[in-house]
């Protein structure tokens, strides 16, 4: 059974917006029963408003007891992220190939899990690796073990460009010199030798620790911001994607995530579609720069024609300002302006090349590519696979829906 213990170390998640509805709603129930959580509630939401509001000192309102208590829950929480990333950071580092090889993977999440038990060797090689468990995992780790045993930081820094390098024998050349300032320091020939083994192993896979941080702390974050806003989250990373070009697996992996976490889409329109995706009514509309061969310049002069109000509105608007015959039938094809006309993409593409360009000849084919081309009479599925860059779109009753 959950104690106020537990509920009182949530609180400060309920302010942040943390926890998922069922959450909320049983610790806003508790809080309403129980009036000690409720007046550290109070604390928490006057102080995070004193906060926000640029006031540098807490509300006096607030009696000394509960603000210390609020000061302690609001620490812990900092380091239990701090932890958090610390941990996922040595994973990221760990989940290298040449890491993988070394099996330093599979030994460091044993002794995370407690399967056994971490080496400490001696206090000199564990004050440098307890925080990853007393695995050897970053380059600095090496530059601690070396200025811990007694090198200069100039030593230490040429031993590990020799580990990093693989030079065996600029690695041996240091390996006298560190036996004799470790027996200096009363540690052991066998823990020493030991010791020197995993520097000289961990040339194989060593990691800059601050890159390892940083990739942490990016995927804390970006998970973060998945949880508590993914609408938001999943419709930026579908713009990023589209900015950097499609790339047909890549975008496959986001719409299936999308499709588990229920996310519906909007097809193109010609009106309503901004460059990159958009949210509107609770969904992802498709942008511009989804349509394969529609570049931002052709995006910039539509908009600067206005509203579209027909496909004749478009022609004798936009198509003046320099949007060519290719531009045209693309944005046709993807069904940009399914919303204003009741006459299907081939229909309007023939009215299009037969009737304004005069050619009579066209065969009812575009280029998508250098050497890629599709019908306006092939079936929908086909033209979205190949336009917007993914088998999982299908449009149905207005909607883009994932197969």
């Amino acid at each position: 059974m959950k104690d106020c213990e537990y509920y009182r170390e949530k609180i400060s998640c309920l302010i942040d917006g943390e926890l998922s509805p069922d959450e909320t709603a049983e610790l806003e129930a508790h809080i309403a029963e129980c009036s000690e959580c409720r007046a550290l509630y109070d604390a928490f939401t006057a102080v995070s408003a004193a906060v926000s509001g640029g006031m540098e000192e807490p509300p006096e309102s607030i009696a000394p007891a509960v603000m210390q208590e609020v000061r302690a829950i609001a620490g812990r929480k900092k380091r239990g992220v701090w932890i958090k990333c610390l941990s996922a950071a040595a994973c990221l580092a760990l989940v290298r190939g040449p890491c993988i090889s070394s099996g330093m993977d599979k030994v460091y999440m044993e002794i995370l899990h407690e399967e056994r038990k971490a080496e400490k060797l001696h206090d000199i090689y564990w004050n440098a690796t307890k925080e990853t468990l007393g695995v050897l995992i970053y380059q600095e780790q090496i530059l601690k073990i070396c200025t811990n045993i007694g090198f200069d930081g100039e030593t230490a820094y040429n031993i590990l460009k020799a580990v990093s390098k693989k030079k065996m024998e600029k690695i041996a050349a240091f390996k006298e010199k560190f036996l004799e300032l470790g027996k200096a320091k009363d540690i052991t020939g066998d823990v020493l030798l030991k010791i020197w083994k995993r520097i000289q192993d961990s040339g194989l896979y060593a990691f800059n620790v601050a890159h390892a941080v940083s990739y942490a702390l990016l995927s804390y974050e970006s998970a973060w911001l998945k949880y508590h806003y993914p609408l938001e989250y999943m419709c930026n990373l579908l713009t990023k994607e589209a900015g950097q070009g499609i790339k047909k697996d890549t975008l496959d992996k986001v719409l299936i995530e999308c499709r588990k976490l229920g996310i519906e889409f909007l097809p193109p329109d010609i009106n309503k579609s901004e460059w990159g995706f958009t949210i509107e009514d609770g969904k992802i509309r498709i942008g511009y720069c989804a349509v394969k061969g529609i570049g931002e310049a052709v995006y910039r002069k539509i908009k600067e024609a206005g509203y579209i109000k027909s496909f004749n509105d478009f022609l004798e608007r936009a198509v003046c300002r320099t949007v060519n015959k290719k531009s045209v039938l693309l944005l046709v094809l993807s069904g940009m302006f399914d919303s204003l006309e009741e006459y299907s993409p081939g229909k309007l593409a023939e009215f299009y090349m037969k009737e304004i360009r005069k050619e009579q000849d066209w065969d009812g084919r575009v280029n998508i590519g250098l050497r890629e081309s599709i019908s306006f009479f092939a079936a929908k599925s086909d033209i979205y696979k190949k336009l917007l860059g993914s088998a999982g779109y299908n449009f149905g009753k207005g909607e883009l829906v994932l197969c």
